[in-house]
């Protein structure tokens, strides 16, 4: 084993080398590819003809600094992308830059391998050859050890040199044998420069094509980057310009409510104050119908004292016979009763929650925070995951503009949240309030109260808006902008001026919302879309006809256009959606689905994130937990 020369342990799942491997003095080409080896043994460095090493698809990221003992290591092949020391980029540069860098690491002067001569074993040829054999493995041991100390120990150099003169004789008489032996490893190293620099053109020709897809792939996933940017920056103005306007309508809408409640409590007053006129009225006339009642009963009495004694005798043989029929009717009017005053109460619950739900969906600030806080949720997935693969990609040096947006969302997200639990609170509250009025006042009183808002617009305003063409209404419904019917029907736009307007005068009518007014432009489009459509296919049909007065017409029918919850065309639903989807970072298995807050990461799905008290991403502490699929919060105190 001494003299083995090629040793060859690829593929065979190694996980560490023995030291007893420096014993392989002969050694010169050894192949350690696609195994387990996470590091190097410091005996590696003693091999002293070990000239070619190769270590690559192993999971080995450091190289010992006492491997530039090796002087003969002329070729080095690891896998530069994992390696950590040295640096990668010394990696790709060679095997020369790895054996610099190393030298550099222990101080010592690096030497390049041509300057060392390798021993190369023959077979034995006499006694006498294995004499020089011994001397020659002894010149070559001292000769190797000193040129690895040549700085250190320049006067045991000189020392050296002298000896070797002296036996410059003696080796005269081998010059022929080592000239065979130099010769074979001319054609040993020859044949393997010509394989290594056959893998090495095959090694470069994938790793240029793979680095070609890589930019590829870079360059889209950038681009797309870019537009999910824009897409946040544009959505973070649009949200926060219709905040404003929102805050400004509801304002006024609370004062005109306040106005409402005063109103309404004016008119209380003055109908009691009404009601407690009638009341004598009502007394006086009580009275007169008593005294008239007396006297009529006063005139039956008279009549009836005379029938009564008639009547004691049959009335008494018919009460035993009533008094089990009443029993048995009283006891079953009783259980009737019972039921009805149950389902009653089932019926006033029903009509109380369904109030609750129409005021919830009637509420225009509470429908607005709530599409507001959807939007942000999904963009805030959205921004996640480029963070993510902006990280996996080490692309620093965007990161910043990234984490400045997700901050701003998340506190948009904060603020919106409060402004929607402290709607729900006002809500509740009214509730609390019409609950204590409806005690005190009249039955039925929350299917009244369900009447009253689903009448709450004026009859003026639903006139108006009943005179608006169903074109007009049906592009302001697939535009998701049906607040601003009453605002066309007084200004009295028909289809005919809806086409011809522009943006500015959308905004000039009073839209401002920039979203808003591209979502109308875009149902109007698509609506003289259609219509040419429609007309083209008629003035067809209408030429085919000229043509072919004969033939029979056959018109064939066309499904129509499949309209949405809400009315509109699904073709042109404008909704805010996830361009990307990522897997939850703990699992790798389940789609993320939680908001950490206040960081606004969406990173992990909603098992994962229970015991987490810290982002995975950004290590800050978690507050509060949103889950997109139900929108619900959790506090963690």
């Amino acid at each position: 084993m001494k003299a083995l020369q090629v040793l060859n342990l690829e593929k065979n799942k190694l996980t560490t080398l023995p030291d007893t491997i420096k014993e392989l003095q002969a050694l010169q080409s050894f192949n350690l590819r696609s195994n387990k080896i996470k590091e190097l043994p410091d005996a590696m460095c003693k091999m002293r003809s070990l000239r070619t090493l190769d270590v690559q698809d192993n999971p080995l990221t450091t190289l010992p600094v006492q491997l530039c003992e090796a002087r003969t290591l002329d070729t080095l092949l690891v896998n530069a992308d994992h390696m950590t020391y040295p640096y990668c980029d010394i990696c790709q540069a060679g095997t020369e830059s790895i054996m610099r860098f190393l030298c550099k690491e222990r101080g010592i002067e690096y030497i390049e391998p041509s300057n060392f001569t390798v021993a190369v074993l023959g077979p034995p040829i006499s006694a006498h050859q294995d004499t020089i054999d011994a001397k020659t493995k002894i010149l070559a041991d001292n000769d190797a050890q000193l040129m690895a100390h040549m700085q250190q120990y320049e006067t045991r150099r000189e020392q050296k040199r002298k000896e070797m003169a002296e036996l410059e004789q003696q080796l005269k008489e081998e010059q022929q044998l080592q000239a065979q032996i130099a010769t074979g490893f001319a054609n040993n190293k020859l044949h393997l420069v010509k394989a290594l620099a056959k893998e090495q053109e095959l090694y470069d020709s994938e790793l240029m094509s793979v680095r070609q897809q890589k930019d590829i792939e870079n360059k889209l996933f950038i681009q797309n980057m870019k537009e999910v940017e824009r897409d946040v920056t544009n959505l973070t103005n649009e949200l926060l310009e219709m905040s404003e306007k929102a805050r400004k309508t509801e304002s006024f809408l609370e004062r005109i409510e306040q106005e409402r409640i005063e109103s309404e409590e004016w008119f209380r007053v003055r109908q009691e104050e009404s009601e407690n006129l009638r009341k004598q009225d009502v007394l006086d006339a009580m009275q007169r119908i008593l005294q008239e009642s007396k006297d009529i009963e006063q005139a039956r009495l008279n009549y009836d004292s005379k029938k009564r004694q008639e009547a004691i005798v049959y009335n008494q043989k018919l009460t035993a016979a009533e008094n089990y029929s009443l029993q048995r009717a009283l006891s079953q009017t009783s259980h009737k009763q019972n039921k009805f005053v149950e389902y009653l109460q089932d019926q006033e619950k029903l009509q109380k929650a369904a109030f609750e739900a129409l005021q919830m969906s009637k509420d225009a600030k509470h429908k607005r925070v709530t599409e507001q806080i959807d939007l942000i949720e999904q963009e805030l997935a959205q921004l996640s995951l480029v963070e993510v693969e902006r990280r996996r990609m080490k692309m620093d040096f965007e990161m910043n503009i990234i984490a400045e947006k997700r901050i701003q969302l998340a506190c948009l997200l904060v603020q919106l949240l409060e402004e929607r639990d402290k709607r729900q609170a006002e809500l509740n509250k009214r509730l609390a309030e019409m609950e204590q009025q409806r005690l005190n006042d009249q039955k039925d009183y929350w299917l009244v109260q369900y009447q009253r808002l689903m009448d709450r617009k004026p009859q003026s305003l639903l006139d108006e808006e009943s005179s608006l063409e169903l074109a007009v209404v049906d592009i302001l419904v697939q535009a998701k902008a049906d607040d601003y019917i009453p605002l066309f029907s007084r200004h009295r736009i028909t289809i005919e001026t809806l086409l011809q307007m522009t943006e500015n005068d959308l905004k000039s009518m009073g839209v401002h919302e920039l979203g808003v007014r591209n979502q109308i432009m875009a149902a109007v489009e698509h609506y003289d879309k259609k219509v040419n459509g429609v007309r083209k296919d008629v003035g067809k049909d209408i030429t085919d006809t000229r043509t072919e007065p004969a033939a029979e017409i056959q018109a064939t029918p066309t499904a129509p256009q499949v309209l949405g919850a809400n009315g509109s065309l699904d073709s042109v639903a404008l909704e805010v959606t996830a361009r990307f989807f990522t897997e939850c970072v703990v699992c790798m298995d389940v789609k993320a689905d939680v908001i950490f807050l206040d960081c606004g990461h969406v990173c992990c799905c909603t098992t994962c994130s229970k015991p987490l008290k810290i982002c995975p991403i950004c290590r800050a502490d978690i507050r509060q937990l949103i889950h997109l699929a139900a929108g619900s919060v959790l506090d963690l105190t």
